[in-house]
């Protein structure tokens, strides 16, 4: 992973900063915990049949895959 700014936070609490989404936590890592947590639950109703850890697995990923869309340059733009 490359940081534009050549070192690493913990937290990052200014969202209008350079540092903001380069650093391990940010103001948005509260929403992306929420996302995960609802997407979790969803796929407790829809997928029931699937076993806690395969329904935590697609959590995250279908989270860590928003997370790349979202701060891809198309959408960005």
């Amino acid at each position: 992973m490359v940081f534009s700014c050549d070192y690493l936070l913990l937290w990052s609490g200014d969202p209008w900063s350079s540092d903001n989404s380069q650093h391990l936590l940010d103001p948005y890592s509260f929403t992306h915990m929420l996302h995960g947590f609802v997407l979790y639950g969803l796929l407790a109703l829809v997928a029931a049949r699937l076993s806690p850890v395969w329904r935590l697995w697609l959590a995250v990923s279908i989270e860590a895959f928003w997370e790349v869309v979202e701060n891809s340059e198309f959408v960005i733009r």
